[in-house]
């Protein structure tokens, strides 16, 4: 509940800074400050066993340099281009590509269900995009 809430927060605080900081800084910043703010809930529980051992911290870092980072570059980059309403509708396809990585490389079952939700999520976003055109009515307060 706190991740969307932190979001928004994020997005407004970024978006009404005008432009003071370019998309690198953010990104650079945002990964610092993440690091630190979990540095001691890692402390408080030391790894143990494969976790521990030089592959996984690789992969960990790797994850979280290759992968956030150039998420979060991307993704402040977005900001300033589009504005965080639209920017913010690309965390909607996180659960899709979950979704869709579980069965691809685990072979997890894809029911009917998440495929409709799946494609609700898709259309959402295309909806907040402007990709499918809306209207809504006179009585919604819409202009003619």
């Amino acid at each position: 509940l706190l991740a969307p809430l932190f979001y928004a927060f994020a997005s407004l605080y970024a978006q009404r800074g005008g432009g003071a900081t370019n998309a690198f800084d953010n990104a650079h910043g945002s990964m610092w400050a993440a690091a630190l703010l979990t540095l001691p809930v890692a402390l408080l529980e030391p790894p143990t066993g494969r976790v521990a051992d030089t592959t996984a911290w690789l992969a960990v870092l790797a994850l979280g340099i290759l992968c956030t980072g150039l998420a979060f570059l991307l993704y402040f980059r977005l900001m300033v281009d589009i504005g965080p309403m639209r920017t913010l509708t690309v965390t909607f396809l996180i659960p899709v590509f979950g979704v869709l990585w579980g069965a691809v490389l685990l072979g997890e079952p894809v029911g009917w269900t998440l495929v409709l939700g799946g494609i609700c999520v898709l259309a959402g976003i295309a909806l907040a995009n402007g990709r499918v055109p809306w209207r809504r009515s006179a009585a919604a307060g819409a202009a003619p």
